[in-house]
């Protein structure tokens, strides 16, 4: 015998929350060069 649970948690307002990103959005610019990161030179 199985026994189901009536899915009343719709009827309260209960909604699924969002997925969480897998990915990083890329902003959609060019890409500027990195600078300041240079080894010092001795």
């Amino acid at each position: 015998m199985v026994v189901t649970v009536p899915p009343i948690r719709k009827r309260l307002g209960w909604t699924p929350a969002e997925r969480i990103p897998t990915t990083f959005p890329l902003p959609d610019r060019a890409r500027r060069p990195v600078s300041g990161f240079e080894d010092p030179k001795n």
